[in-house]
């Protein structure tokens, strides 16, 4: 997933990811940083 290579890649999104109170909660961010995808579609990367 695009977003979390760019997570891994900028320190200050990773503490506003890790901070994060939900799949929704980084939905909304990615979205602030121009990614589009449900909280249902992070849950299942994570998930592997």
């Amino acid at each position: 997933m695009a977003f979390l290579a760019k997570v891994e890649g900028e320190p200050t999104l990773k503490l506003q990811v890790d901070a994060a109170d939900g799949a929704s909660a980084v939905v909304a961010i990615a979205a602030a940083e121009g990614f589009v995808f449900s909280p249902a579609s992070y849950s299942r990367h994570l998930r592997g």
